[in-house]
């Protein structure tokens, strides 16, 4: 629970960095419990090292305490944060998962959607890697997509 707490702690800091209206840059991605186990330690792992944030829309089982308690096991010795929010689901269009979401320097979210000229995604079970190369191939996101891929691959 510490780790969620931490993880979350260190979202909000960002936030706060990036100055008024939360125009930061963020890697999301978004999450169902129920995927299988294989995808979800891919996932729980890539966005460690990329220093991404797993989204979650609700709870397991409509327990806190059974979500707490699996978000605890995936994360394992990892340093992710984890957020639980249905509104990020609806801000940017989520409709499946897993999808990744990587917004622009500058384009402020209202609360209940985002423009879709403030970010882009990406929706299937591939490599982070894989989707970040893509990204990088947008001209507004590429200097990000490619920050985020060198932090990935282990090249701060």
């Amino acid at each position: 629970m510490d780790q969620i707490a931490g993880g979350y702690a260190r979202e909000v800091q960002d936030r706060l960095r990036a100055g008024p209206g939360g125009a930061s840059v963020g890697l999301y991605i978004f999450i169902s419990l129920s995927l299988p186990q294989q995808t979800l330690d891919r996932i729980f792992d890539q966005a460690a090292r990329a220093q991404g944030v797993i989204v979650i829309r609700g709870l397991a089982d409509g327990s806190m305490q059974k979500t707490l308690q699996r978000v605890k096991q995936l994360i394992g010795q990892r340093q992710v944060g984890v957020q639980i929010d249905p509104q990020a689901f609806e801000r940017y269009a989520v409709t499946s998962v897993p999808s990744v979401v990587l917004t622009h320097q500058g384009d402020e979210c209202g609360a209940a959607s985002c423009p879709a000229s403030g970010f882009v995604k990406a929706t299937g079970d591939v490599s982070l890697d894989y989707v970040l190369e893509r990204f990088a191939q947008i001209p507004k996101s590429a200097a990000e997509a490619n920050r985020r891929l060198q932090t990935l691959r282990g090249h701060p």
